[in-house]
């Protein structure tokens, strides 16, 4: 206990001490505070996506989950996967853009106009 008494002993007799330790616990504070977006996802069969990537390129995970939303959107629009020569390689790949918006969703607080991507026919 002494040490600690010590400590605090410290800090009170050095202004610059105290704000220092201030200036860090608030900087620690925003950091845990914000979440965070998971650099991969991957489906049950082992369909990776590299999802840090993509939010790179986009600039934030908000464009991202835009830019997601809107690549689905364009293969619903055009028919789905039927219409694709693989349409298992096209439901694999719309399973793990699914997870994507899931996991940008997350990090970013939102969710679909329709309530959710979940609801999505995948």
């Amino acid at each position: 206990m002494k040490p600690y008494l010590d400590w605090l002993r410290g800090l009170r007799s050095s202004p610059t001490r105290a704000l220092a330790c201030a200036t860090a616990s608030l900087m620690t504070a925003g950091v845990c505070a914000e979440p965070t977006c998971p650099g991969f996802v991957e489906t049950h069969s082992g369909s990776t996506f590299n999802l840090a990537a993509l939010i790179h390129d986009k600039g934030s995970p908000a464009a991202a989950l835009d830019d997601a939303r809107r690549a689905v959107s364009r293969v619903n629009a055009g028919g789905g996967c039927g219409i694709f020569k693989d349409p298992a390689a096209c439901e694999e790949t719309l399973a793990v853009a699914k997870l994507a918006i899931d996991a940008l969703e997350a990090c970013t607080g939102t969710r679909s106009l329709s309530g959710s991507a979940r609801k999505d026919p995948f």
